[in-house]
């Protein structure tokens, strides 16, 4: 978990970061490419790395324990393990993806991008599970954007105990997606701020 974030942040950095700062996103902008190809292409960018860091290794396991038995009985009893791994996989992807890409387009150098990111995900876990444990209150748990993701996952894997559980995961998903949407206006905005010379 902290290894992926801390990849992500340099990755941040490098690929959308590096644009704003060194200004060639105007260069880029001034060509054949539009404004939501740039977008969209950063996205992808970020998500592939994601994608190579859980979704890929989470696959090749299931592939790998398959091996391990002498039919393909388990790949059939289990057909729903990989899709599951795969919508999983899509929520990490894309919560990520924007919330990184629109914190570089607007803090650019390594070390904020750094901060800011490490912030979101360790001191917001910590502060939920502190108010939690304060307050006997499982409502806090939505602070932690890690646990959230998480959970949404466990919706994927249908794997809930109590109906609570479920209940919360629905309102980890909403809260996921209007902060994603949030976020993905912000990157519009600043994308869109950006001169081009033509």
């Amino acid at each position: 978990q902290i290894i992926v974030m801390i990849l992500l942040a340099y990755s941040g950095s490098l690929l959308v970061g590096s644009d704003f700062r060194l200004r060639t996103l105007p260069f880029y902008l001034s060509r054949r490419i539009d404004r939501r190809h740039y977008i969209v292409g950063k996205l992808l960018a970020v998500s592939t790395v994601i994608s190579l860091l859980t979704v890929v290794p989470a696959l090749l396991l299931f592939l790998e324990y398959g091996l391990f038995t002498a039919s393909t009985q388990y790949w059939i009893d289990n057909w729903q393990i990989p899709i599951a791994v795969l919508m999983f996989g899509l929520v990490l992807c894309v919560v990520n993806s924007i919330l990184l890409v629109t914190l570089s387009a607007y803090l650019q150098r390594i070390v904020p991008i750094t901060i800011t990111w490490a912030t979101i995900f360790l001191l917001l876990g910590s502060l939920s599970g502190y108010l939690r444990r304060a307050t006997d209150n499982e409502n806090w748990r939505l602070l932690d954007p890690w646990w959230n993701m998480r959970t949404v996952g466990r919706m994927c894997f249908g794997s809930f105990r109590t109906e609570s559980e479920e209940v919360l995961a629905w309102k980890a998903l909403a809260l996921l997606v209007a902060v994603c949407s949030v976020a993905l206006v912000a990157l519009v905005h600043r994308v869109r701020a950006v001169d081009v010379v033509e």
